[in-house]
């Protein structure tokens, strides 16, 4: 099995999703925003990123759900969809 830590935010977090990998995010990082199922923890505590680890490692069914969950929260992120609520706020902040 695989395992992606990503300390800060970047596209490879989708990335490894996409790919049934499963992820763990830092609290401090913008992706949390958007992957509220992805496990995430203060950059600092390593002893809890070392139990998550194991935790994964050991059960696979726990790690296929945490992606699973994430999957399906990213199947709306388009930006199309970004694109549409900017332009409605900005024309609601222009009229």
């Amino acid at each position: 099995m695989q395992i992606i830590i990503i300390p800060i935010i970047r596209l490879t977090a989708f990335e490894a999703l996409l790919h049934d990998v499963p992820i763990i995010i830092s609290k401090q990082s913008g992706v949390k925003e958007l992957l509220r199922n992805a496990i995430a923890i203060d950059f600092w505590d390593v002893q809890k990123l070392v139990s998550i680890i194991v935790s994964l490692l050991k059960n696979e069914k726990f790690a296929k759900a945490i992606v699973g969950k994430c999957k399906d929260e990213i199947k709306n992120i388009e930006w199309r969809n970004n694109g549409a609520k900017i332009s409605n706020i900005y024309s609601a902040l222009t009229a």
